[in-house]
């Protein structure tokens, strides 16, 4: 299946102008520059391509093996990239505040932005990240496992923030539903990473001394949320603003639990 990075970017920047444009116009041109910003847009294209030329490489290693090298060798400038466009989102977050110190749509729609940003970069470094893991001959078997389940779990918790931040900026029914009631949706990825991470340390694959977080047990506090058509999933026309709010935060701090392991085993994997 192609990589579908710049995609999901674009259809990110859609997903803004829908949940943003029935409300005031943006005042002050912040968001419009933002948009103007044209370097990641091109940088994710360059990682698409990165990625299925790696990926669809499965004859020749030595050119595989050159490719992941290339792709790594990319990864600076899309972080460049990313940064440079996160200080404008930033610039924009900041004035849309209101005189009351309440945020607005516009606020909570540059922040999903961000959030989206950043999930998408780090998809990107996972993916070339476990490619770099999975050739390397000089990391031991427990170096490269904690590396590649930090990488995908980094991945999935920054996908679920975004997904969070979606709904807080357009708290509806439809977009609740997108995100939450779905066969694989954001809680549930966390969930499997979770899982192997359990299982890893299970069979001494991976650090278990010391880590705050049990990873087993907070993928059994998922459950109620990795599957559509749950109470926790699906929400229906009864369900108002307030009410969705509250879901999203209870499944914040379900992301929050996954991210405490993730700094776990950044620990773990100096």
């Amino acid at each position: 299946m192609p990589s579908d990075i710049a995609a999901r970017w674009e259809k990110a920047k859609r997903d803004f102008e829908g949940i943003t444009g029935r409300h005031k116009p943006d005042p002050k041109g912040k968001v419009m520059k933002a948009f103007g910003h044209t370097g990641v847009s091109g940088a994710f294209k360059k990682c698409d391509q990165y990625i299925d030329a790696i990926e669809n490489e499965n004859r020749d290693q030595d050119k595989k093996a050159r490719l992941i090298a290339a792709g790594a060798k990319y990864v600076p400038k899309v972080a460049k990239a990313a940064k440079d466009y996160l200080k404008v989102l930033d610039t924009a977050v900041k004035d849309e505040v209101s005189d009351k110190g309440e945020k607005t749509t516009y606020s909570k729609g540059l922040k999903f932005l961000r959030a989206r940003l950043d999930h998408l970069e780090s998809a990107y470094e996972q993916k070339i990240d476990g490619h770099q893991i999975a050739i390397d001959q000089t990391t031991s078997g427990m170096q490269k496992a904690t590396l590649m389940i930090h990488k995908a779990l980094r991945a999935s918790v920054a996908n679920a923030v975004a997904g969070c931040k979606k709904v807080k900026a357009d708290p509806t029914v439809e977009r609740y539903n997108e995100i939450f009631n779905q066969s694989d949706n954001i809680i549930r990825k966390i969930q499997v990473q979770l899982i192997s991470a359990a299982s890893a340390q299970k069979r001494g694959l991976i650090p278990s001394d010391g880590m705050r977080v049990d990873p087993r047990f907070v993928a059994d506090k998922m459950t109620p949320w990795q599957a559509e058509n749950r109470t926790d999933t699906k929400a229906d026309e009864t369900w108002d603003e307030r009410k969705i709010l509250s879901q999203v935060a209870e499944a914040t701090k379900l992301v929050k639990l996954g991210n405490a392991f993730l700094d776990d085993l950044a620990a773990a994997a100096r």
